[in-house]
């Protein structure tokens, strides 16, 4: 969870954009919740760590259509397992 956090603050700072800062704040309240959290079993954990990792890459990269296309992957798959639906 802390890593979680970090990344998610880290690449909002580094977009220098109080508004996605204040966005993952908020969101971070929503999927750190405990009813949203036992639903991630380990192979969630190493999947979404992946993504991170996949987005990082494309950051340095300077690859941003890369980068958006992994973040809204990314978000859409949380999504899914907060609400608890499969993902495709």
């Amino acid at each position: 969870v802390e890593s979680n956090n970090a990344f998610h603050l880290a690449v909002a700072e580094a977009a220098r954009s109080t508004r996605l800062v204040k966005m993952i704040a908020d969101y971070r309240a929503y999927f750190l919740d405990p009813h949203v959290l036992r639903r991630y079993d380990r192979a969630a954990m190493l999947r979404s760590h992946e993504q991170h990792e996949a987005i990082v890459t494309a950051l340095r990269a300077g690859d941003g259509e890369a980068a958006e296309q992994l973040v809204r992957t990314h978000f859409q798959e949380a999504m899914a397992m907060a609400l608890d639906q499969p993902t495709a």
